[in-house]
C-alpha cells in the first residue's frame, strides 16, 4: 500500500483533483520522487510493472497551459525514471511516453499528467500507435499545408 505524503503546495490546486490531493497530502500515493515542480509516483492502475506518473506541482488542465519551467522539470524527471527502470530489475525493452490532452485523447484525470510504461517484447499492449496499423501515406502536399498551418501559429 503506498503512503500518505506531505506534498508541496505550489501555486494553485483544485479541490476536485485527485492529484491535487495527492500533493496536498489527502490521499494515498506510492512516491518515486519530488522537487520544487514536479512530483512522481506509481500508477494506480498501471499497465506494466514500473508504470509511473509525472505530474506538476501546479495544477494544469491542458499541456498548452504548463509553464516552461515545470513542463522541462516533467521531462527531466521522466528521463531520471526511465534510467532508474533500465537501471532497475524491472522488465523493459523500451519505453513509452505518453501524455494526453483533452478527454477526447484518453485524458482521465484533469490534471495534465505525463506517463512513462515500460515495455516488454511481445507483451500485447495496445498502448501507442504505429505505421503498421492500417495508417496510410499522406501526399506531401497535403503534409506541407498541414506544416504551413501550425507553422503560422508559432
Amino acid at each position: 500500500m503506498g503512503k500518505k505524503y506531505q506534498g508541496m503546495e505550489v501555486g494553485y490546486m483544485s479541490d476536485n483533483c485527485i492529484f491535487c490531493k495527492i500533493l496536498k497530502g489527502e490521499a494515498e500515493v506510492s512516491l518515486i520522487a519530488q522537487n520544487d515542480f514536479v512530483t512522481a509516483f506509481m500508477d494506480l492502475h498501471p499497465i506494466q510493472e514500473g508504470h509511473a506518473l509525472v505530474i506538476p506541482n501546479k495544477h494544469f488542465q491542458w499541456f498548452q497551459e504548463i509553464e516552461p519551467v515545470y513542463l522541462e522539470e516533467m521531462f527531466k524527471m521522466a528521463q531520471k525514471i526511465q534510467a532508474a527502470i533500465l537501471n532497475s530489475d524491472i522488465k523493459c525493452d523500451g519505453t513509452n511516453f505518453f501524455l494526453s490532452d483533452g478527454e477526447v485523447a484518453g485524458q482521465e484525470v484533469m490534471h495534465s499528467h505525463l506517463h512513462i510504461c515500460p515495455r516488454v517484447v511481445n507483451d500485447g499492449l495496445p498502448m501507442g500507435f504505429s505505421h503498421g496499423g492500417g495508417l496510410h501515406e499522406w501526399e506531401r502536399e497535403k503534409l506541407d499545408g498541414v506544416a504551413m498551418r501550425i507553422r503560422k501559429e508559432i
